[in-house]
């Protein structure tokens, strides 16, 4: 059901959010200053294993403040309406990695975003495909 699920004034989650979270979240933020100190310190010691120190400060972090979200990708791609578009937008993804105008992990989410595309368009000429041979009306799908 789209627009409100639950009736007015009822929730679909009374309880609301744990608090245990809650506590989880300010323990880990009393010791965000201590997770930076360590951090900076296995970035300056060259005798240290960090990996382990450096993955407990992280999540230290992490819980505290959440992952860093991904930036916004500005980066022109063709218009999308033919998987053949979908091929060239993939080139132009590629081009763009290996030209340095777009890091690896942009490039993949953005194939991503195209592969997404193709499967749904893929899954639509199927869609259409099979009312034609059932002799059912087609219905069009706007783009």
């Amino acid at each position: 059901m789209r627009g409100r699920p639950f009736r007015k004034g009822a929730s679909g989650n009374p309880g609301g959010r744990p608090r245990v979270l809650g506590d989880i979240r300010e323990l880990a933020r009393r010791h965000t200053a201590i997770a930076v100190g360590t951090l900076v310190e296995v970035m300056k010691s060259a005798k240290s294993p960090p990996a382990a120190r450096v993955a407990a400060a992280c999540s230290i972090l992490d819980r505290g403040y959440g992952r860093p979200g991904s930036a916004l990708v500005q980066y022109k791609l063709p218009e999308l309406n033919s998987t053949t578009d979908a091929a060239m937008a993939i080139a132009a993804i590629t081009k763009g990695v290996t030209c340095g105008e777009l890091t690896p992990s942009e490039g993949v989410e953005l194939s991503r975003l195209v592969e997404t595309y193709v499967t749904a368009f893929e899954t639509t000429e199927i869609e259409r495909r099979l009312q034609a041979l059932e002799g059912q009306p087609v219905s069009e799908v706007k783009q």
